[in-house]
């Protein structure tokens, strides 16, 4: 499903978007979906590669699923 979301950004910038997408014949909603979904997914990552750094330590403390679930049911 597909939903309007309004937002104020700069003329300059705007106009690039347009001329951009106007000369590859791209929609301009789809190329600011687009660069949002891969702007979401780069901060994911750059949390996710923060997270593994910090708990690179505790990895020698990690246990196989199968040990894990063993001892859960023991």
């Amino acid at each position: 499903m597909k939903a309007a979301y309004a937002l104020k950004i700069d003329s300059k910038l705007r106009d690039r978007v347009r001329e951009f997408c106007e000369s590859r014949g791209i929609q301009h909603g789809f190329c600011v979906e687009r660069a949002l979904q891969q702007y979401l997914e780069h901060e994911e990552l750059l949390e996710d590669t923060k997270d593994l750094k910090r708990l690179k330590p505790e990895e020698a403390f990690a246990i196989g699923l199968s040990t894990y679930l063993a001892r859960r049911h023991a």
